[in-house]
């Protein structure tokens, strides 16, 4: 009868159990929250010049158009051919976490929609 690989865990130093995942280089990591933030993103940035991961993004002031987050290394290179996630024009209601959870093989460009005022967490 076929079996299902073992899982590994790991122990946190609090004694709590954390499952381990694999990093974009294949190496085992025990978390699978991202250690970097870029806070107070309102204009096109480069987040990352290098491949990577974003996590989530917090919509901390809400636009009137939709911002991008964008597999590349420039902001000019930002295209829908090489978008990740759309980041939609939020009521003040309604602004809160987007969760992303995408590999970028190049870099990570995150372009805000018009008035939007964005906290990016990625690795």
């Amino acid at each position: 009868m076929p079996q299902n690989p073992l899982s590994l865990n790991t122990v946190n130093p609090a004694g709590a159990l954390v499952a381990n995942q694999a990093d974009l280089g294949g190496a085992l990591r025990t978390t699978t929250t991202p250690k970097l933030t870029a806070l107070g993103v309102a204009a096109a940035s480069i987040i990352k010049g290098g491949p990577g991961r974003v996590q989530r993004i917090n919509v901390v002031v809400p636009g009137s158009t939709a911002g991008g987050v964008y597999d590349c290394l420039t902001t000019q290179a930002a295209a829908t051919s090489n978008q990740i996630a759309s980041i939609p024009p939020l009521s003040t209601a309604q602004i809160g976490a987007l969760t992303v959870d995408a590999n970028a093989a190049t870099g990570i460009v995150v372009i805000p929609g018009t008035g939007q005022t964005l906290a990016v967490i990625y690795e």
